[in-house]
């Protein structure tokens, strides 16, 4: 699954970096207090010192191995390794509290959540849309879901909401009419198929389609066969 928070040292550097630089555009439209934009440029600036050391440790790492190797190694025709030079770093900024990654995420669900005002133009700005969520032509997209069965006929849908607000499902008994089966907003919900005769278990299909707001969006997904059970 496509994160927005990099992995890689270096990435996640600049990946803080440049939340650190935009993040005061968006104080005022979502409310984002003073202490947690602080937090937030304070972390970058932990994250920045300390992967340019990380990195340069990295390479007089290197620079003393190749050192050591070259004079009590085996070959007598090397030439004389340059000595090797392992700086102390400059005044580090002050330590920040443990869990940067948790806050930027907290910080990310909390922007996301505010949907009266969030734009995923806001999320690529502040880097909180992981890049499928960019790429991705609304067009062509459907839900993909996996369908588990329940006491009292009802279904569990698994899937992803790829940064939309929830899936409408609908049923039909086979080869018949489609009729609303309900709508999930959280992954791992539960709606209720009715079965055709009363009590007795049958196979269904069932097909979504996602919602932004109230609205579908584009394509409902292939039909996919259920079996639902008293």
């Amino acid at each position: 699954m496509a994160d927005y928070y990099p992995a890689n040292r270096d990435a996640k550097s600049a990946w803080h970096a440049n939340l650190a630089a935009v993040i005061g555009d968006f104080k005022t439209k979502y409310g984002i207090p003073t202490a947690i934009i602080d937090a937030i440029i304070a972390d970058n600036l932990w994250i920045q010192f300390w992967v340019a050391y990380r990195n340069s440790f990295d390479a007089s790492s290197q620079q003393l191995t190749k050192y050591f190797n070259s004079i009590a190694g085996g070959d007598d025709s090397l030439e004389a390794p340059l000595a090797f030079d392992i700086a102390p770093p400059d005044t580090p900024p002050a330590e920040v509290p443990p869990g940067i990654e948790k806050r930027v995420r907290d910080l990310a669900s909390f922007i996301k959540g505010n949907k009266a005002v969030y734009s995923e133009a806001d999320g690529e700005k502040l880097g909180i849309v992981a890049p499928e969520e960019t790429k991705e032509v609304l067009d062509n997209i459907y839900p993909v879901f996996e369908l588990s069965t329940q006491a009292e006929f009802k279904l569990k849908a698994d899937f992803r909401k790829r940064n939309l607000d929830g899936i409408r499902f609908e049923y039909r008994h086979i080869g018949g009419k489609w009729f609303p089966a309900g709508v999930l907003l959280v992954s791992g919900g539960k709606f209720t198929v009715p079965p055709s005769e009363p009590g007795v278990a049958e196979q269904v299909e069932i097909r979504g389609i996602y919602l932004k707001g109230n609205d579908d969006i584009h394509n409902f997904s292939p039909a996919m066969t259920a079996f639902i059970a008293p």
